[in-house]
C-alpha cells in the first residue's frame, strides 16, 4: 500500500479531469483513465511482493511442515547444507538457479516499470 500510494500521488489529474469533462463518471474516469495508467505501479508492487515471498527462507523453515509443502529455498539449504557445514559451491549454484524465475519475472515486465506512460498524458 505504501508503494502504491506513493505512485498515485504521482499520477497527473488532467487526463481524469478532461475524461470528467468529456461525460466520464468519477467511477468511469478512475475505470478508464487512472487504472491503466497505473499498471506500472501495480507490476512493481507485485513483482516486489513476488521476490520478498520467493526469499522468505526463515518463515517457510518455522511454519510449514512437510516435505512436499516447503519453499523451494528449504530445499537448496536442506540439500546442501547440514547442521555445522556448507557445501558452498553446489549451495551457491543451486541459489543461482533458484533466482531464475525471479528474474524472468522482472525481465518480462521491464517495459511495465517505464513510468513514461504518465508523463506523455500531460500538455504543456
Amino acid at each position: 500500500a505504501w508503494l502504491l500510494s506513493g505512485y498515485f500521488a504521482n499520477l497527473p489529474h488532467e487526463p481524469e479531469e478532461c475524461a470528467m469533462v468529456d461525460g466520464a463518471s468519477r467511477i468511469g474516469a478512475i475505470w478508464r483513465i487512472t487504472l491503466p495508467m497505473s499498471w506500472p505501479g501495480f507490476i512493481t508492487a507485485a513483482i516486489l511482493s513476488f521476490t520478498l515471498s520467493w526469499n522468505e527462507l526463515l518463515y517457510s523453515i518455522v511454519f510449514v511442515s512437510g516435505d512436499q509443502n516447503k519453499m523451494l529455498t528449504n530445499g537448496v539449504v536442506g540439500a546442501f547444507a547440514g547442521g555445522d557445514w556448507f557445501s558452498w559451491g553446489p549451495l551457491m549454484a543451486a541459489a543461482t538457479l533458484s533466482s531464475i524465475p525471479v528474474a524472468i519475472l522482472y525481465f518480462f515486465f521491464t517495459d511495465r516499470f517505464v513510468s513514461g506512460i504518465a508523463a506523455g498524458s500531460t500538455k504543456g
